[in-house]
């Protein structure tokens, strides 16, 4: 008879949480950084969400879903948000999973002259 040995993996785990670099100001690019990871997450994915100026109703942009979004004169009023999710091909966690959102309010157009 062999014995069986079951191999446990770490789950991946945030130790610094995710943010938005960038101002919030028409014309401006803002960038999502995913923070700090152990155990090895393989990748990230992105999706950024225009939504009311309360943070609610929010919709995916099309064509937004990298690390960084270039905000338009649309956007000033708005709230934009980012879901970053990590992908990583992990038993315990599926194939993509939700792991921070993140959001702000677009203040105003940016300055010209």
């Amino acid at each position: 008879m062999i014995a069986a040995t079951a191999v446990v993996l770490a789950v991946p785990a945030s130790s610094a949480p995710p943010s938005i670099s960038g101002s919030a100001v028409a014309g401006q690019v803002l960038t999502e950084l995913h923070g700090t990871w152990s155990n090895g997450p393989t990748a990230f994915t992105y999706q950024w969400e225009h939504c009311e100026s309360t943070g609610s109703q929010c919709l995916a942009i099309a064509g937004a879903g990298g690390q960084t979004y270039s905000l338009g004169a649309g956007d000033v009023g708005s709230t934009i948000r980012v879901v970053d999710g990590l992908a990583a091909r992990h038993p315990r966690l599926g194939a993509r999973r939700k792991c921070a959102l993140l959001s702000l309010k677009v203040v105003r157009h940016a300055l010209t002259g």
